[in-house]
């Protein structure tokens, strides 16, 4: 059975997959705690086993050469994982570059920032996803919602400029651009200037 409560809706994915989660902790079909899917038109995805590997992460050399277990992607790409071997749960912010440690168990802190609106505008950002959602439409399994151009280039968000892509993609090329981003940055220094990313000014309105 789930462990999401009758309210939260599970709006795309498969019930015959076993999530990620489950598997780490050993339990069979019957006793599964999440099915992998999409809940709640986007605001959160619980990754499935043969959808998202350890691999996932493999593009970032912070990760490197950890082997991770992806539980689930916030609609923003935002990654909750844990590490193999580990009990510690992590969340990792893509355009920050961040991760933070969550004192309580992966299913514990889903359930925990759905059901909490404080805890969910603050990890799940929850005012903006009800505004992505009115421009794009709900997500799909697979997908997020990304910024054009990304926020990493230090851009000020526009409604307008969110879309709609794979989040697989997604993550791995993020993770191949920071170092572009950092080695700009050094040449930047080098250079007499400001340290920090450029801003790029965005054109198209909300």
């Amino acid at each position: 059975m789930s462990m999401f409560d009758k309210n939260t809706e599970l709006t795309s994915g498969s019930s015959d997959e076993m999530s990620n989660l489950d598997i780490y902790l050993g339990l069979t079909t019957d006793e599964r705690i999440f099915i992998p899917g999409v809940y709640e038109n986007g605001l959160i995805t619980i990754c499935g086993s043969s959808s998202y590997k350890s691999y996932l992460m493999e593009s970032w050399d912070i990760f490197k050469p950890k082997k991770i277990i992806p539980i689930a992607l916030t609609a923003w790409g935002d990654l909750i994982y844990v590490e193999a071997g580990s009990q510690v749960t992590q969340m990792f912010f893509m355009q920050k570059h961040k991760g933070i440690e969550i004192d309580i168990s992966p299913h514990e802190f889903i359930v925990y920032i759905l059901r909490n609106e404080e805890e969910g505008e603050e990890f799940l950002q929850t005012s903006k996803f009800r505004r992505v959602l009115n421009k794009c439409g709900p997500l799909t399994y697979g997908n997020c919602y990304i910024h054009e151009p990304w926020q990493l280039w230090n851009v000020s968000e526009s409604i307008g400029n969110w879309t709609m892509g794979d989040n697989s993609v997604y993550i791995d090329l993020v993770g191949q651009t920071w170092p572009q981003r950092d080695k700009a940055l050094e040449a930047m220094k080098k250079a007499g200037k400001e340290g920090r990313a450029p801003k790029i000014k965005v054109s198209i309105s909300e």
